[in-house]
């Protein structure tokens, strides 16, 4: 497949790359800040809603810098400030696995949850490490792919067909649409230069975020409910 290269512009004698991807990195980071604003100002207070939040609030940061930082601005500030995305970016998706191991703590032992919970932290420092090392964005998506097509996907399945739980049905439909945002990257699929495979996988992802966003608030006033019932 023909892998289309976004051309380089200049506005007002500043060179911008990849103009396109970068818009489209920041229309994830709109999605995820609305997404953040919206949440907060929701009346439960619940240890799922602070991890789902804060996830929110650093993907919104992550995929601002990246675009900004490590697509717009790569002519001046070089292939180093790619990084500071990649380190929050991977901080956003080990919140989001926890939030879901937080999520379904009352349906599995206090020991399996607590694995699953230092399996998350020792998976991000891992994963930290290598990419940092070797100086390659391929781990850093290796880390979301696992964190979403296998711990999300699997921990929203679980709770899903045991609780009927609708906001872990969201969670699944937004896992499927990153599992087709990641499949036009790795396929090169684009539309020309100025729409490219990277574009239509920003895109289909910032949908995929807001389906995540309505998962949430579900998940959150469902938490909020058991919440209330447990410490009446």
């Amino acid at each position: 497949m023909r892998e289309y290269v976004q051309p380089t512009i200049s506005w007002f004698g500043l060179q911008i790359e990849e103009p396109i991807t970068a818009l489209t990195d920041v229309l994830i980071a709109v999605v995820s800040f609305i997404a953040y604003y919206r949440i907060k100002k929701m009346p439960e207070r619940s240890k799922v809603k602070l991890l789902l939040m804060n996830y929110f609030l650093t993907m919104g940061m992550a995929t601002f810098l990246g675009g900004v930082l490590g697509h717009a601005l790569q002519y001046y500030l070089g292939f180093v400030w790619k990084t500071p995305a990649w380190v929050i970016s991977m901080i956003s998706v080990t919140l989001l696995e926890r939030a879901q191991i937080e999520y379904v703590k009352n349906e599995i032992s206090k020991q399996l949850g607590a694995f699953f919970g230092w399996l998350n932290v020792i998976e991000l420092m891992v994963f930290m490490f290598v990419s940092f090392a070797l100086l390659n964005f391929f781990f850093v998506q290796v880390h979301a792919a696992y964190g979403l097509a296998v711990v999300v996907l699997s921990f929203s399945v679980f709770k899903f067909v045991r609780a009927k739980s609708i906001g872990s049905l969201y969670f699944i439909f937004g896992v499927i649409m990153a599992i087709i945002a990641a499949t036009f990257y790795m396929m090169k699929w684009g539309v020309g230069p100025w729409f490219n495979h990277i574009d239509i996988s920003n895109v289909v992802m910032a949908v995929g975020m807001w389906i995540f966003y309505l998962g949430s608030v579900k998940i959150i006033k469902d938490v909020g409910n058991d919440e209330k019932k447990e410490y009446s």
